[in-house]
């Protein structure tokens, strides 16, 4: 049984003289630190919406002191609320073509053919990191803007309008003050504000 003279890389010129030693394949870094911190929770659904019910408004109200005996203070009771919102389709379409697999060479191997099961791995690990790398991409600008955009800049859902948050603003740290535990001290309020918001 010969060798298929494609496939045969030793007889071609740029193998003539060496051979194939070791391979690298180049895989693209998926940044993955907002994912990692676990701020966000992931739960599968088989629907093309969701509803979001939010309890009462749980407000806190110092309570006045009255006569023993006398009515004491009473307060509104706040109705549950329902949000519905659309999920957003992401898709990734591909297809392998008989001439990418036949007679051709498998990665690494000096004499082996590709292998359709192979092929249709790699394409799944490459599909993979795309949707990585764009849950990151969704998660960083919620974080940071309240928004989930699109890959285009566009704006697929805005989670402030809808819940009717305001996201704070901007907040400068300015490291040209040369008073000593300055900025300790501006980060400690930066802290507690966060704490307070939470």
């Amino acid at each position: 049984m010969g060798i298929h003279p494609m496939l045969d890389i030793f007889q071609q010129d740029a193998f003539s003289v060496i051979s194939l030693t070791d391979a690298m394949r180049e895989v693209k870094h998926v940044p993955g630190y907002i994912s990692r911190r676990g701020l966000f929770q992931s739960t599968s659904i088989d629907t093309l919406s969701i509803a979001i019910e939010k309890d009462k408004n749980e407000n806190l109200k110092l309570i006045p002191a009255s006569p023993r005996g006398a009515p004491g203070a009473t307060f509104g009771k706040n109705k549950r609320s329902m949000r519905n919102l659309g999920v957003p389709h992401f898709q990734v379409d591909d297809a392998i073509y008989a001439d990418e697999v036949q007679g051709v060479r498998a990665f690494a191997q000096e004499r082996a053919v590709e292998s359709l099961q192979v092929k249709i791995m790699d394409r799944a690990a490459e599909a993979s990191q795309f949707f990585a790398l764009t849950e990151e991409y969704h998660r960083l600008k919620v974080l940071t803007t309240g928004k989930l955009y699109d890959a285009d800049g566009s704006v697929l859902f805005d989670y402030e309008a809808e819940f009717g948050e305001n996201l704070p603003n901007e907040i400068d740290f300015s490291f040209d003050t040369n008073k000593e535990g300055a900025l300790r001290k501006f980060c400690a309020g930066v802290h507690r504000d966060m704490a307070a918001s939470l």
